[in-house]
């Protein structure tokens, strides 16, 4: 996984800086309402290999190690 990148958008907190390494099951951060959702949720993305011109379904990722 080295070189690949998640993003997090609309929390309210961070609990970790980037780059930090956690552990599973770590709280690294509170949703929140920001930008215009509406709501509270959690944008994420994965971005493979730290490709910034293209997200990758993070599904098969997920599964994997969790």
């Amino acid at each position: 996984m080295s070189g690949s990148k998640f993003y997090y958008g609309h929390m309210d907190t961070d609990l970790v800086h980037a780059g930090a390494h956690v552990r599973r099951g770590q709280v690294i951060g509170l949703m929140g309402d920001t930008g215009s959702p509406g709501a509270v949720h959690l944008h994420f993305e994965y971005w493979a290999s730290g490709g910034e011109s293209a997200a990758v379904d993070p599904a098969p990722l997920l599964r994997r190690l969790c």
